[in-house]
């Protein structure tokens, strides 16, 4: 008998050590720092912008910084250090900079490109296809910059089977939850996910650059298997519900707080957005063509992202 009980709490501590080893994102809470004071498991890759004059000779451009494209802060949701991506101003080309950062599966980031593969666990018990991920942010816009978060979902031959994105653009100055819904197109396994947040996104590249002084805070970032179902409660007690879903021509919000929403399409574009009253009401989505839609609602206490269903009947 005592041996069946040692093999079942062996057992037992093996699903669970695999469980939380599959669901980890390396540092994700920012609390752990290289020897030089970076965060361990983050960073990005910068080419240093060279030119040449007409004569041959090289020279660097000018850049205009007012910190690190990314970096630790002590300004935390949770612990002591949170990360912090800002702009950057090319003065030579008179461009900007987006602050940028993405995960590594190596404790001193030494990626060489832009997307990193994080491996993944699968146990015949516990299948790694997370419904959302979840992390708290502020967020300091200039000019009506928005920040932009993506998680990518790969099989084991580094296809992309999945993904999640959400556009930033409510400013705060207290750390609010943000949730990213993953949508799935195939059933294969997950082998690999990257993951990586900017603080700059714009729908038609070109037409509006990186401002200087933007700056996003990011912390405590969670896989989450609980999934979106269009009712949902924010981090402290705030009720939130939309409906019908799907919807033609109208969508109710209810909710117990003022609550401000922004309907993302599937390239991540706002096609509307606005602010409703507690206790609830309706908004005309009569405008909208069919198809999926994000819809982001932001109270005083944090926001949550749903995916909402316009459907022509």
């Amino acid at each position: 008998m005592k041996n069946i009980l040692s093999i079942l709490v062996i057992n037992l501590t093996l699903k669970v050590s695999l469980l939380t080893a599959q669901q980890t994102i390396p540092n994700n809470g920012f609390e752990n720092l290289n020897t030089d004071g970076t965060l361990t498991n983050w960073g990005n890759v910068y080419l240093v912008p060279i030119s040449f004059d007409s004569l041959g000779n090289s020279f660097y451009d000018t850049l205009l910084y007012d910190n690190y494209f990314y970096a630790p802060t002590n300004d935390a949701h949770n612990g002591s250090t949170a990360l912090e991506l800002r702009n950057a101003w090319n003065v030579t080309t008179n461009t900007g900079i987006a602050g940028s950062a993405g995960v590594d599966e190596d404790a001193v980031f030494s990626a060489w490109g832009s997307i990193n593969l994080i491996p993944v666990i699968n146990t015949p018990w516990n299948v790694f296809r997370p419904f959302n991920l979840g992390f708290y942010n502020k967020f300091y816009p200039v000019n009506n910059d928005s920040a932009f978060a993506q998680i990518i979902m790969y099989d084991y031959s580094g296809n992309q089977i999945g993904e999640g994105s959400v556009i930033i653009s409510a400013a705060t100055i207290n750390y609010i939850y943000t949730e990213i819904p993953i949508a799935y197109a195939t059933s294969d396994t997950v082998g690999y996910y990257s993951l990586n947040f900017s603080t700059f996104y714009t729908a038609s590249p070109g037409s509006h650059q990186p401002s200087f002084g933007t700056r996003l805070l990011i912390d405590d970032i969670t896989f989450n298997n609980a999934g979106t179902s269009g009712i949902g409660e924010i981090n402290n007690g705030t009720a939130l519900k939309i409906f019908p879903n799907p919807a033609n021509t109208v969508l109710n919000i209810a909710s117990d707080a003022d609550v401000q929403y922004y309907i993302f399409n599937s390239t991540g574009e706002i096609v509307a957005k606005g602010s409703i009253s507690s206790p609830s009401q309706s908004i005309s989505i009569a405008n909208l063509s069919e198809g999926l839609y994000n819809i982001q609602l932001v109270t005083k206490d944090g926001s949550e992202t749903h995916t909402l269903v316009k459907t022509g009947f």
